[in-house]
């Protein structure tokens, strides 16, 4: 039971902003929001009818994510630089500095206190937002990290790579605990359950419910198992969720082109 819906026809991007100077690298959603991060190394932001640009990095922008209430942003890209924005303001407030590579994936701990990156230089980094220190560093992709959450109440991260695996490991300790084929190279992986299913076979426990996209296109995840939803030939990074009840409005980039999916869960 699916409905796709061909470029950005949602009532919250204006048609004159259907495409941008560069193409979309990465989408974030949050209360009426939706921004995007671009090949010009602009972050434009959408919310009604009104379109915002923030400026401050220097290349391509591959990762963004809002806080809870969209008051705040965290971007990073081909500069190596992590940047958390005050969204009303549209101003830097912190810089963090540690990767050595592209950073391509960024997501916020569920109190906002950590945030977990992960990098071209195939590390995950833990840091205190506070502070902008690195707190813990994961080792153990053999490709670039493009997707990286914090789940089950920050207990746990899970991470995908262009090696072809999802991994969940341990917040405390650094373990890897599980890891999971994919079919293609991994671009986002998005929960829209936090929690993993407690019913689950325990091989797969540790997986919640979630959204993939990458070289194989956009796929649904539910215990350990995946389909794939929508085809394509290429990586796109653009992804993001909006939850309406039973059903789920999956909003990815194709090229410089958005487009919707409308999914059961």
């Amino acid at each position: 039971d699916e409905e796709e819906d061909e470029g950005v026809k949602f009532p919250w991007v204006k048609s004159s902003s259907k495409y941008t100077t560069g193409y979309v690298e990465c989408m974030s959603y949050r209360k009426g929001k939706i921004a995007t991060g671009n090949w010009d190394a602009t972050i434009r932001i959408y919310e009604g009818v009104e379109e915002r640009i923030l400026l401050g990095h220097t290349n391509t922008i591959y990762t963004l994510s809002f806080n809870k209430d969209g008051s705040e942003l965290i971007s990073g890209g081909y500069d190596r630089v992590l940047k958390i924005w005050d969204v009303p303001a549209g101003r830097v407030k912190r810089n963090l500095v540690g990767h050595t590579y592209d950073i391509l994936s960024v997501a916020y701990s569920k109190d906002e206190h950590f945030i977990v990156s992960g990098s071209w230089d195939t590390k995950i980094k833990i840091w205190d937002k506070i502070t902008g220190q690195v707190i813990k560093e994961l080792k153990g992709h053999t490709d670039k990290v493009t997707s990286v959450q914090f789940i089950d109440n920050d207990k746990y991260i899970l991470s995908g790579s262009w090696d072809r695996t999802l991994r969940v490991w341990d917040v405390s300790t650094g373990e890897e605990l599980a890891r999971f084929r994919h079919p293609g190279k991994v671009s986002n992986i998005i929960p829209y359950t936090l929690t993993p299913n407690p019913e689950s076979n325990q091989g797969t426990s540790l997986l919640p419910p979630l959204i993939t996209n990458g070289s194989n296109g956009v796929s649904q995840w539910k215990d350990g198992k995946y389909r794939v939803i929508a085809r394509s030939k290429q990586a796109d990074r653009g992804l993001t969720l909006k939850d309406k009840g039973d059903r789920l409005l999956i909003i990815y980039s194709k090229g410089n082109k958005i487009h919707l999916l409308n999914i059961t869960k």
